[in-house]
């Protein structure tokens, strides 16, 4: 039998095209602060991976050096290049009255279930956020809800808070453009007045079935009596009782009444009424449901709206049964973005350093667990976790200095600081499709609970099944498309060997192909629109090797000789099944015990892509006749013995 040398590849297909190195870099070269007061290189690439079609992770070990001393740092960093598939979205997990904090785990997991075409490939922690009712000084009135961020925070185009609780305050708000531009980060200052950023005013939007808004009108007045063709929204608002506890009164409200009873969502963060917080008292609402009754009085209570209008116009567009959305609206480039959160300091602007606030303040010169995001100059969005606390284990944490050479590093010309120390956490999906924890955080329960995060996310791929059928040099396909996740396919490719084809009816054969070969392919689809989108279906296909062919089976002495015409080396088992026995060769010889039962050859081959097993009987070889030959030339022995 010829011998054979059986070649094995593995290909590895991961869902989220993962893959993990470890590499010692030697020779690292350092990136200083514009100031020269703070470096950092690069000394071990634990971890690089590719998330998605469009995102990638490394986790880094390096050291930075501030006032002539090294420190170890941890540094994750999260790349994604925003496309009509993959985006970084902010998002926080709200009810209809109240939010829950959670790990950025749970976050992921709760935007997946809200947006069922999306996959999160990764993130980290977001905005800061307030974790007690109102200041609690004792005074009695309407105050700002918790929990909330402390920042304006946009999900899904809604600005389910235009304000944080101090209003006029701070109100730094970064929002993401998918617009495939350089510059997709639009910040400033969101005020109504004296910021970058103004406040548009409020707004109520109709929606049609499937939530799109088909009208938008303005509100002018908040829980007061509207004039002729005005508009007026009445809500109750969280406040706290002489002893400090929260209560959320019921409010009587008369007028050309739209209510909605059972909100979608209905959140109260602050109201003019409360002037005890002063140039902070300022009006904030989000409210989204169906209107379900029109009445000229209502009591409203928690989870409950109403319009009252006097507006014609508006009159005609509602009626029980619409599905309305109440916000307050920025002006400007703001106005239009899908996700906004807020953050702490400006890190980086336009290629520089910058000085945000106090640099001599205790929060910017300490080294600390610090969460960032921002760009590069290509217009990629970069999530960045510096770990700290940990000086034991290599794990500093940074100053605002280190902080800056770490982003000059990574490429960074655009960042911006959010909620770092305990909270700081960022999280990948792995080579198995789990969402893990990549960073150390230091917070005493492990990972903290936190409000929002920031998310990096990519369009679930589309769904197909592909069938095969292979000569020596051809390979025909059979494509059926699955769940599209909203693309409407318009046209199917094969991308085969580096080289594309339009299936016709979802088939394709490809010709003139050499034998016993390997080749890569890829389903895509096309949509309407013409943007092409890969699908699941991935693999290598096989064109067949000769078939092995059995030319003869010689027998002698409880021995068969095979003999194989294999000149692709494709047999990888052979052995020679009697009885319960199966006795396999050494070199082309097989040697059988003596058992009294028929002989059957089993070989297996692969000449494709998937092993043929073939069963070849033996009656004329039975270890029967083995027996009866013995016998009989026994007999024969000791008859000429005795003659």
């Amino acid at each position: 039998m010829k011998k054979r040398v059986i070649s094995l590849s593995l290909f590895i297909i991961i869902i989220a095209i993962f893959a993990s190195v470890k590499v010692n870099v030697s020779a690292a070269t350092v990136y200083y602060s514009d100031n020269a007061l703070a470096s950092y290189e690069v000394t071990t690439r634990v971890e690089s991976n590719q998330l998605g079609a469009n995102t990638t992770h490394v986790r880094d070990l390096g050291s930075t050096m501030k006032n002539s001393f090294l420190y170890g740092q941890q540094v994750n960093v999260l790349t994604q290049k925003q496309t009509a598939d993959s985006k970084v979205v902010t998002w926080a997990i709200g009810g209809q009255t109240n939010f829950t904090r959670a790990s950025i785990i749970g976050i992921a997991q709760d935007y997946e279930k809200n947006h069922p075409d999306w996959v999160v490939v990764g993130g980290i922690n977001a905005d800061q956020y307030a974790t007690s009712f109102g200041e609690n000084l004792g005074a009695s009135g309407t105050d700002y809800y918790y929990p909330q961020p402390y920042y304006p925070m946009i999900c899904d185009g809604e600005s389910w808070f235009s304000l944080g609780p101090l209003a006029n305050g701070n109100q730094d708000v970064a929002g993401f453009l998918q617009d495939g531009s350089k510059d997709p980060i639009v910040s400033g200052q969101a005020r109504y007045s004296g910021g970058t950023i103004l406040i548009a005013g409020l707004f109520l939007s109709v929606l049609d079935d499937d939530g799109n808004i088909t009208q938008s009108f303005k509100i002018e007045n908040y829980n007061t009596v509207p004039k002729t063709n005005e508009t007026t929204l009445y809500t109750s608002f969280y406040q706290k009782d002489e002893m400090n506890s929260q209560i959320f009164p019921s409010m009587d409200v008369n007028g050309n009444l739209y209510v909605i009873e059972d909100a979608e969502r209905a959140y109260p963060t602050n109201s003019v009424t409360y002037t005890y917080k002063g140039s902070n008292a300022v009006n904030a609402f989000f409210g989204k449901g169906v209107i379900s009754k029109t009445a000229d009085a209502a009591t409203l209570s928690k989870g409950q709206f109403a319009i009252d209008t006097r507006n014609p116009e508006i009159e005609n567009a509602l009626s029980v049964g619409k599905k309305i959305i109440v916000q307050f609206k920025f002006e400007g480039p703001m106005g239009s973005v899908e996700s906004a959160t807020g953050y702490h300091t400006i890190q980086r602007m336009d290629g520089k350093d910058v000085v945000d606030g106090d640099s001599t303040a205790s929060y910017n010169t300490k080294q600390y667990p610090r969460s960032i995001f921002g760009r590069k100059s290509d217009g990629k969005i970069c999530l960045v976790i510096i770990d700290g606390s940990q000086s034991s284990i290599g794990m500093c944490g940074t100053s605002t200095d280190e902080t800056n050479a770490v982003l000059k590093y990574y490429g960074l010309v655009e960042a911006y600081q959010m909620d770092g120390g305990g909270s700081a956490t960022a999280m990948i999906r792995n080579e198995k499709g789990q969402l893990v924890v990549t960073n150390s955080p230091t917070d005493s329960s492990g990972v903290r609970s936190v409000l929002s995060a920031l998310l990096f996310v990519e369009r679930r791929s589309p769904e197909a099944n592909v069938t095969t059928s292979i000569t020596e040099n051809t390979i025909s396909f059979n494509v059926t498309i699955g769940e599209t996740f909203g693309k409407e396919v318009a046209d199917i490719i094969l991308l085969f060997n580096g080289n594309e084809y339009t299936m016709v009816d979802g088939k394709y054969t490809v010709t003139g192909l050499r034998k016993a070969r390997e080749f890569n392919y890829q389903i895509y689809v096309v949509d309407n629109n013409g943007s092409k989108l890969a699908t699941d279906a991935k693999g290598i296909a096989y064109t067949l090797k000769n078939i092995p062919v059995l030319e003869a089976c010689s027998y002698n002495n409880f021995a068969y000789t095979l003999t194989f015409n294999d000149p692709d080396s494709t047999i990888k088992d052979v052995y020679l099944e009697v009885g319960t026995g199966k006795y396999r060769p050494d070199g082309n010889v097989i040697t059988v015990a003596d058992y009294d039962e028929s002989a059957v050859l089993v070989y297996t081959y692969n000449a494709g892509a998937e092993d043929v097993t073939v069963r070849v009987p033996y009656p004329e070889y039975t270890v029967t006749r083995f027996i009866n030959e013995l016998i009989s030339n026994t007999s024969k022995l000791i008859k000429s013995l005795f003659k």
